[in-house]
């Protein structure tokens, strides 16, 4: 079957600028699209065999007229006859050629492809836009305006979507006797590293907003230039539902790449379901609280360098008996209720305390930068404005989700699958 429809294009006869032929000729092209998707509609349904009748399963119909059927496609809406039967046998009416007509998708009917449009579009170099300027630019590919709300309502449908999967997954992930997974596992990595952080949210369901877990699994790093490095075999796992589904996806996580029969990894979720983890107190965070105690007891800078040298060393090869003799010794000379509080910090996280400066030498981990670049990726850019965002838990967690597959590249593999946005 060959469908033919003519393409017109008018011009003046006097020259125009070239922005406005382009714009002449994008118009044409979109209307002979759209032209083309409604004959190719009709020629298919002509082509349908015609139904029997959903009722009393007759055969014997006769037409009852059209109705019009509003699509949405890449090149914009176009409207086409759908049409109505009635049974001769029982009177019932009722629509042919449900599967070749394809069904409502929620609140409007659309092509498969414009699904994934909003999620293209409404991102830059990484960074996703508000709803308004992907709406805009969405209009602009289509020829035809679309609403943010829409867009809208479409991410949210494909977050959730991806939010539900990731759940079932972590979910069979945690079964205490699931059987195997029919395709080989992967080798087990030499060394596997957990680094898990949160970011706060705001909320409309509670004053104090949400808290995300995020936590970034990777198998180490690798220079990447002069000064930076670059996480290695990485994957994201997010959260807003707690601490118990965070720990589910991210055992999930870990054993999509078989990493529980890594030699080493960290995890700071609970000493109690992984006994073997080698806890790791991030550097910069030990090195942050060092400096807020010593300010605050010596202000002055020159008077302060000697003693900060002095306990960044001892805490840079893990002696935290050293660095809490050298605070000691400040206190004796300046007393403050930071030092003290320091020095409780200190006794309490002793055993995540490493030797750093080994581990750096080993070109092993020593902070959580990875997990900070999670939160920025998958939560702070999209879910937190200037003008304070509020989000829905159910599309929070939708959101997140949908960042994930972003990030992850899991995205195309999810899509893929659905019959409709």
């Amino acid at each position: 079957m060959e469908t033919i429809i003519p393409l017109r294009l008018e011009v003046p006869n006097t020259p125009i600028a070239f922005a406005d032929l382009e714009t002449r000729v994008q118009d044409a092209g979109r209307a002979a699209v759209r032209a083309l998707y409604a004959a190719a509609w009709v020629a298919q349904l002509a082509l349908s065999a015609a139904d029997p009748c959903p009722h009393c399963g007759g055969t014997d119909t006769r037409a009852a007229g059209t109705k019009p059927r509003r699509i949405e496609t890449p090149a914009g809406a176009v409207t086409v006859p759908r049409p109505h039967r009635q049974c001769l046998a029982c009177g019932g009416r009722f629509q042919p050629a449900t599967t070749a007509c394809g069904r409502r998708s929620g609140a409007a009917n659309s092509l498969r492809r414009c699904g994934t449009w909003p999620w293209s579009a409404g991102r830059t170099q990484g960074v996703p836009r508000p709803y308004r300027q992907a709406a805009m630019v969405l209009g602009m590919l289509r020829g035809e305006p679309i609403a943010p709300e829409t867009v809208r309502a479409i991410v949210g449908r494909g977050g959730g979507r991806i939010a539900a999967e990731h759940a079932a997954e972590a979910a069979k992930a945690c079964q205490p006797d699931r059987t195997p997974d029919p395709v080989p596992q992967l080798p087990p990595p030499a060394d596997l590293v957990a680094e898990l952080d949160e970011a706060g949210v705001g909320a409309t369901e509670t004053t104090n907003g949400r808290e995300v877990k995020v936590g970034v699994v990777h198998t180490g790093s690798e220079p990447t230039g002069r000064t930076r490095r670059e996480l290695v075999g990485r994957r994201y796992v997010a959260t807003m539902r707690g601490v118990r589904r965070f720990e589910q996806r991210l055992t999930a996580t870990i054993a999509r790449v078989n990493g529980f029969d890594a030699p080493e990894w960290i995890w700071r979720v609970a000493a109690d379901n992984l006994p073997e983890a080698v806890p790791v107190l991030d550097r910069w965070h030990l090195r942050e609280e060092r400096r807020r105690a010593l300010r605050a007891a010596l202000p002055d800078k020159e008077e302060r360098t000697p003693w900060s040298e002095r306990v960044e060393a001892a805490l840079d090869r893990g002696d935290v008996p050293g660095a809490i003799t050298a605070v000691r010794d400040v206190q004796a000379i300046a007393p403050h209720e930071a030092l003290e509080e320091f020095v409780g910090y200190l006794t309490r996280l002793a055993p995540q305390i490493p030797n750093y400066a080994a581990r750096r030498a080993a070109g092993r981990r020593i902070g959580s930068g990875g997990a900070e670049k999670g939160c920025d990726l998958l939560v702070n850019r999209r879910c937190k404005g200037k003008r304070g965002m509020r989000w829905s838990d159910d599309g929070l967690e939708a959101a997140i989700a949908l960042r994930l597959d972003i990030v992850n590249g899991d995205l195309p593999a999810h899509a893929a699958t659905w019959r409709a946005p």
